[in-house]
């Protein structure tokens, strides 16, 4: 009877450890499908305005597969008014959205700040003002302590104060003047907020004043100082937009809207100052038509820079001279889709994503590593995307 026991005792023990075992394989591979997606969040229009149609619902979830860079559409996250341009903070565990309105919609833009939670939906924490409409571009600095917003409307950038649980501050707001010989250039119009690598300096390109302003960024009295350069004229009516540092942080770059160039410039990191290099077209030599140039980035390798042309509706892609930081053109790809914005290289640096603001689709790219020539892989469907946002 006692060995019976023992050999019973036996089985069990091998019954209880196969259960253990199986459940860490079940963890384990559960795990592991979590890990080979990685979420992206995708900024829209929502509201017919004078230059769209806006057909979404608003922040929509979307998982990216790791292998195959394919798209899933999954849910909505943030149902608020033209969340056109949003970004995350560095950890992935929140994001901040814009709601670009206009005079016919409110006396101000907004600024959303939000929890990611554990299904990567969104939990708001904020909504709060900003001081001025059309608000068209939101970042963090590069440690994740302030936040700031570009107004298209009354030439005001906003600075944010962010705490550590995500919740932000209004603590300053800088006003620009300025206008330009160009229809759109009635007053001053910044369009992005860029920080220098190192965190010293803020660089805001304006549209409508044909400058690149640069600022100092004070952390001990929590504002914005006009640098010794305060700013770089750019030729009239040329309009800049967006703009970029190369990774080595000698060069920057910039996308004029008006003129659809591309300039660079060779940049004083001492001294937060920048000087011009080269101007290029963003369009083909034979282009005819009307088109404005949008959105410029340089891949992660340094050696290649993209720009996005609206009306011709493609993607300029030119080799970059890491020595010079000079650009010479290697081609011009179609986006398969009218009216290309905003366009994101994913974080494994293979992959690009154009969104079409006017034909509702979002178009998936391989980059070759070597050249830089852009190939085909998939459309995708997504009401009036503009920007593309890339969790944890």
């Amino acid at each position: 009877m006692r060995n019976i026991f023992l050999f019973l005792m036996v089985l069990a023990g091998l019954w209880v450890s196969a259960c253990q075992n199986k459940k860490k394989d079940d963890i384990s591979q559960k795990s592991n499908q979590v890990s080979s997606n990685i979420p992206v969040y995708v900024g829209t229009y929502t509201k017919k305005e004078g230059h769209v149609d806006g057909k979404a619902e608003g922040v929509y979830l979307l998982n990216m597969d790791k292998e195959n860079g394919h798209l899933e559409l999954k849910s909505t996250v943030a149902k608020i008014a033209n969340p056109s341009y949003l970004t995350l903070s560095s950890d992935g565990n929140y994001l901040y959205a814009i709601s670009e309105l206009t005079p016919g919609d409110d006396s101000n833009g907004y600024i959303y700040a939000y929890e990611v939670n554990g299904n990567n939906g969104l939990n708001m924490l904020q909504k709060l003002p900003t001081n001025g409409l059309a608000p068209c571009f939101v970042t963090l600095d590069r440690e994740g302590n302030y936040v700031f917003v570009a107004n298209y409307l009354g030439g005001v950038v906003d600075m944010y104060k962010r705490s550590k649980d995500g919740q932000l501050t209004h603590i300053y707001s800088q006003q620009f003047e300025g206008s330009g010989p160009h229809g759109d250039q009635d007053a001053s119009h910044p369009h992005e907020v860029v920080l220098s690598p190192d965190n010293r300096f803020v660089f805001v390109p304006d549209k409508g004043s044909d400058k690149i302003w640069i600022l100092v960024l004070d952390k001990e009295s929590g504002k914005l100082i006009l640098n010794k350069q305060p700013y770089i004229a750019l030729k009239e009516g040329a309009g800049p937009r967006h703009f970029v540092f190369h990774p080595n942080g000698q060069f920057a770059y910039v996308i004029n809207e008006l003129d659809n160039q591309v300039q660079a410039f060779s940049y004083n990191k001492k001294e937060g100052e920048l000087t011009d290099l080269q101007s290029v077209s963003a369009l083909p030599s034979d282009f005819e038509g009307t088109s404005v140039g949008a959105e410029i980035d340089i891949h992660p390798n340094g050696k290649f820079l993209f720009a996005s042309n609206r009306g011709h509706d493609s993607l300029a892609v030119f080799q970059i001279d890491e020595n010079s930081g000079r650009l010479t053109l290697v081609e011009h790809v179609p986006t398969r889709g009218e009216f290309p914005r905003n366009f994101s290289i994913d974080p494994s640096g293979k992959f690009l994503y154009i969104s079409n603001q006017n034909t509702d689709n979002i178009v998936q790219f391989l980059i070759d590593q070597e050249s830089g020539k852009l190939s085909f892989l998939n459309n995708y469907s997504v009401k009036t995307p503009v920007c593309l946002g890339w969790g944890k």
